[in-house]
């Protein structure tokens, strides 16, 4: 089995390729259909593991973090990952276990829809409404540590929590999915 971060990697590099692809094809084309067969795949294996129930992206400016480890800069991934957080601004997008393929196409869909106001726009929202379980958007929270004093800084996301538990070493970002009850 692949570490967290390299399969978090070809993760972002399968969903970069179909995002790319849907704005070319109809989402039931071939290639659309094989490269997110891919990536969910890649994403099943990661999560059938007992280790994780869950994969968290997140952003903490222009950090790209999964389940709260660095893994590079949003500048580094492809235009259409980049163009995805900003256009829908999303702070963490989180694929759950049990991911079918057409949970990923039902995400992939936003992006044939006519939404005349992104700025109010929720992309949480919207995957509850087509009934999309298995992913969610900006659930995710982290919190820093500064090392000189300990302070904690809350950064938020979409569900970000007051009572969250403070985790990690200094100066790490410690992120979550879990949802606010």
């Amino acid at each position: 089995m692949q570490t967290l971060e390299i399969a978090a990697k070809e993760v972002l590099m399968h969903l970069g390729r179909a995002l790319s692809q849907v704005n070319l094809y109809s989402i039931n084309h071939p290639a659309v259909k094989k490269i997110i067969a891919e990536c969910c795949q890649i994403l099943s294996e990661s999560l059938n593991s007992d280790i994780f129930e869950e994969i968290v992206f997140s952003l903490d400016h222009d950090t790209l973090l999964v389940n709260g480890r660095r893994i590079g800069s949003i500048k580094d991934q492809s235009g259409s990952i980049r163009m995805f957080f900003l256009r829908y601004n999303l702070h963490s997008i989180s694929f759950l276990r049990g991911l079918e393929e057409e949970e990923m196409m039902g995400l992939l869909k936003v992006l044939k829809e006519n939404i005349k106001d992104l700025k109010d726009f929720n992309l949480d929202q919207y995957l509850g409404e087509k009934q999309i379980r298995h992913i969610r958007a900006n659930e995710a929270f982290y919190t820093k540590v500064e090392k000189e004093e300990d302070n904690v800084v809350e950064e938020t996301g979409g569900a970000a929590r007051t009572d969250a538990p403070v985790g990690g070493a200094p100066d790490a970002a410690a992120a979550t999915g879990s949802p606010i009850a």
